[in-house]
């Protein structure tokens, strides 16, 4: 374990209300542990309570939460270094685009159960504690906080603002380098990048004769512009295919009540099969069979085809798999229609039993979508509302998926 700055410390990762996935950042070369994904944090002094300090870290990320919003996680103590860290999960509405410093070299909103790799060992250790995870994992519902209005706008345009006001009273290559830097500003917002440094460090170096500094701070950062931009669209255009790819089916709530089973019925769902890479060859060409031939190992007994809702459901059963048949553990996702599945509330090989489900029917190839690996998803085919080709999609005719009803959004 790397050293730690300070003794105490507090951070969060955030989830979206609407979309259910959890805001990740990928630590920077200047930090301990560069190169991995973990929370957002810092340290904190000895008085500060740890949500009041979580907060703060929230705030500077450019977002709004009230502590009703903050929910505790597990707190990491090391003993020995007499170090401790509280982790928290913060719920927002929407996802949102964070500011990004010196700390963070880049960001992922993912899927809970879709972890990014390489984890911070904190995360790790936040993962391997059931209920934090539990919490992780679950649904939230949260009221919209906006993010700005006419008398309270959001940080950066009052930043601006409040900077060319007291830039009236520098200098004319000061005021000139003040105006250049709000300029600059302006054209990272729209690129989801505000960070910079803060107004009381610029003037502070502008008092002590840092007005070339400024400049130069300036010119290298509109260089790296068109470079922004072009993440910018990247990352718009991989979100966008994400979209149409989660909508060629409904994700199955939890819980699951008798008004979702209704809204589902005719539906297309997400489900997901753990096993073992070394069937997998095995299982792609064949399928997943109710009655598979003894040499070909698969979850299924007494002529029914065990799935679960939700990828973390099947991580043990996958690890089980490829520990029993010497491979390294994979996780199916697959759809299916929501009316071939059936409860099954009494197996007891896997934890929440709600996520678990049966069906009485062999599973074919062309059902088959994505392969998770090691928290990347490999994908086996375009999405099935495109031009089939030569893959036989008869199945999904009769049945309704996001993309179906309307729900994906127009751009």
């Amino acid at each position: 374990m790397a050293r730690y700055w300070g003794r105490r410390g507090a951070g969060l990762l955030f989830k979206a209300a609407d979309t259910g996935r959890i805001l990740f950042p990928l630590r920077s070369a200047e930090v301990n542990e560069p190169g991995t994904w973990g929370t957002w944090g810092g340290a904190m002094d000895e008085e500060s309570p740890p949500r009041e300090a979580a907060l703060r870290e929230a705030r500077e990320e450019g977002i709004r939460v009230t502590a009703s919003q903050v929910v505790p996680l597990v707190v990491f103590r090391d003993e020995d270094a007499g170090f401790e860290y509280h982790n928290f999960l913060a719920v927002v509405p929407e996802e949102f685009e964070p500011d990004l410093n010196w700390e963070t070299e880049d960001f992922r909103w993912v899927k809970p159960g879709l972890w990014p790799r390489p984890l911070h060992p904190g995360v790790k250790f936040l993962l391997a504690d059931k209920e934090s995870k539990r919490l992780l994992m679950q649904s939230y519902d949260v009221v919209a906080v906006p993010s700005g209005s006419r008398s309270n706008p959001p940080r950066h345009i009052a930043s601006i603002k409040g900077a060319l006001a007291a830039a009236k009273r520098l200098q004319p290559r000061e005021r000139a380098a003040v105006e250049a830097y709000a300029a600059l500003l302006r054209e990272r917002v729209p690129l989801g990048a505000f960070c910079g440094p803060k107004w009381d460090r610029v003037f502070k170096n502008l008092a002590e004769g840092g007005v070339s500094e400024l400049e130069e701070y300036i010119a290298e950062e509109r260089a790296e512009l068109p470079a922004l931009a072009a993440k910018r669209t990247a990352r718009a255009k991989a979100e966008a295919d994400e979209e149409v790819w989660d909508a060629q089916a409904y994700s199955i709530p939890d819980p699951l009540t008798p008004y979702q089973r209704g809204k589902l019925r005719g539906k297309l769902v997400w489900v997901y099969h753990g096993t073992s890479d070394s069937l997998l060859p095995e299982i792609l060409r064949r399928g997943l069979d109710v009655n598979p031939p003894k040499k070909t190992w698969q979850n299924t007994t007494g002529g029914y085809v065990y799935i679960a809702t939700t990828p973390a459901e099947v991580e043990a059963y996958a690890k089980r798999a490829a520990y029993t048949y010497s491979g390294f553990p994979v996780v199916l996702r697959i759809i299916l229609p929501f009316d071939e599945l059936r409860p099954d509330l009494d197996d007891k090989d896997l934890p929440g039993g709600k996520r678990q489900f049966r069906t009485k029917y062999t599973i074919p190839p062309e059902q088959f979508f994505s392969v998770l690996r090691a928290g990347q998803e490999e994908r086996l085919r375009e999405p099935a509302m495109s031009p089939p080709g030569d893959a036989d999609f008869s199945w999904k005719y009769t049945y309704k998926s996001p993309a179906d009803d309307g729900l994906l959004r127009k751009r």
